[in-house]
Parts: C-alpha cells; sequence; structure tokens
C-alpha cells in the first residue's frame, strides 16, 4: 500500500498473507527471497482443490491470492516482485513496469514461534460447472482500448444472460498491450487456455485473468438471480486507464428483454 519500509513482525512458523493487487497498470511477479517457495491456497474467489506450491506468483490488477509462508526462528525474509514476460514487445514490457525489481513487504520472524499445524492435502472448495451444462457461449476479443470493437457505452447492454445459467466466455486478446479480463458478479474456472488445460495456479475461482496477446482463454460460470434486473453488470479491462479509455461493457441477468435502464444510470 506504498509504505515505506513494510514489514510484519511474524510469531508463528507460518504466516497467511492475502495479496491484492490494487495497481492501476502494474503487474506483479510476487515471490520469496533466497527463491524460497510458498504454498498457494486460493485465488480470486476461493480456494485451490490443494495446496500449491509455487515460488513465484503472477498478479495482473484486480488479481487476488492467498499464500502460506513458513519461516524460522529468528528469519528475515522478504516479499519481492520480479522481473518477468508479460508475452508483449521488450518495450511494451519495459513500459508496463515488467522489469522492474522492488521489494513488497518484510516478514521478521521472532526468536521464538509458535508451532503451526500441517498443511491438509486437501481444500474444500465450489465444484466446476459441467462444460456439456453451458447454455450458450460468448466471444469476447479485447482490441485497442475497445471489446467486441465497442467502446463502453451505458446506454447499451451488451449481453443478456439468463437467470440460473452456465455459459461459456471466449476471451482474446487481439492487442499488442498487457490486458486483463474482469468479470462482474460471478468467479470463473478456466476451462482451457488455447486448448491446453489451465494451470493449477489459475485452476481456483477467479473473477480476473491477465490475457497475454494471441492467446484464446475459455472461461466457464454459473450465474444466479438478478433481484434488480434494470441494473447491470460490467466486465471490463482491469488496467484503469483502458477501463477509462472504454474498455468495457455491460451484461445484464434477465429473462428475456432486460427492463430499461435508470435515467441516471445512462447519464
Amino acid at each position: 500500500n506504498g509504505t515505506h519500509g513494510a514489514h510484519i513482525e511474524v510469531g508463528a512458523q507460518r504466516i497467511r498473507l492475502r495479496l491484492l493487487n490494487g495497481s492501476t497498470a502494474r503487474t506483479y511477479c510476487l515471490g520469496l527471497t533466497e527463491d524460497r517457495t510458498f504454498e498457494l491456497i486460493a485465488t480470486d474467489g476461493g480456494r485451490l482443490a490443494a495446496p500449491l506450491q509455487l515460488d513465484r506468483i503472477l498478479l495482473s490488477p484486480g488479481e487476488r491470492a492467498e499464500i502460506l509462508v513458513s519461516l524460522n526462528e529468528g528469519d528475515t525474509v522478504r516479499l519481492r516482485s520480479f522481473a518477468h514476460d508479460l508475452g508483449v514487445a521488450t518495450s511494451r514490457n519495459r513500459d508496463a513496469g515488467a522489469e522492474d525489481e522492488f521489494d513488497v513487504l518484510e516478514l521478521q520472524a521472532s526468536s521464538t514461534l509458535r508451532a503451526a499445524p500441517a498443511l491438509p492435502p486437501t481444500l474444500p472448495t465450489a465444484t466446476t460447472p459441467k462444460e456439456s451444462s453451458a447454455a450458450q457461449t460468448r466471444e469476447f476479443l479485447l482490441g485497442d482500448n475497445t471489446i467486441n470493437g465497442e467502446s463502453m457505452d451505458m446506454s447499451r447492454i451488451d449481453a443478456v444472460v439468463a437467470p440460473n445459467t452456465v455459459e461459456i466466455w471466449e476471451v482474446e486478446n487481439t492487442h499488442s498491450q498487457p490486458h486483463n479480463f474482469h468479470i462482474h458478479d460471478v468467479q470463473f474456472r478456466i476451462l482451457d487456455i488455447d486448448g491446453t488445460p489451465s494451470p493449477p495456479d489459475l485452476a481456483g475461482p477467479k473473477d480476473t485473468v491477465y490475457t497475454p496477446p494471441g492467446v484464446r482463454f475459455r472461461l466457464i460460470m454459473e450465474f444466479g438471480e438478478n433481484r434488480a434486473p434494470e441494473i447491470p453488470y460490467m466486465f471490463h479491462c482491469h488496467l484503469l486507464w483502458h477501463e477509462d479509455e472504454g474498455m468495457m461493457g455491460q451484461f445484464s441477468i434477465s429473462e428475456g428483454t432486460p427492463p430499461p435502464l435508470p435515467a441516471h444510470h445512462q447519464h
């Protein structure tokens, strides 16, 4: 949060960190100094099926993660953002800050630490909707600060979703810039990335995903009821200057034609 010399005094053998990328545009590749590993246990909207040992995790704006860090008595360990490749040209990678390296947080372990329980081999988590249950598939192309060639228009509904249905959304960044995709109201699961099953660190419930250029993501999600169908939800790039330039759309959860938008929403 911009705190100078941010640190935490740790009194146990293991600490859980809830990580949120609240930056407007920067993507972080977070890891621990000395290449220590940590356990990822949850992503944006819930737990993984089992703890996953990692040494790096990529978080684009809006993404969250919960990790477990194990410490020894008297340890000093830093959470650090490392240089990474966003799948774009070198100049765009540099402009996005992906070549930067800097410390984010220092963990200072006490001289005596409380014992930590053993990690469970599995974690309770919500089930993934079956692909065969999807009512329809939609396509979302992320272009030059547009989605499907359209800039945000508060008077336009871009998609109408039936209540209590499952849908598949196919998302592809057709641009040369870094983008990500965030959906309000639901948590999705990544079915596959360019036809390949999602890696374990992206297998949990999510509402935001980084989308490098030229890569197609197939997302599956289940929509519930909407008690106020006249009020739409949004989907957008979470790099805020892209969103502000118009890289956003609206969907309504409604039976048939949604009711008219409120006048204050349109203007």
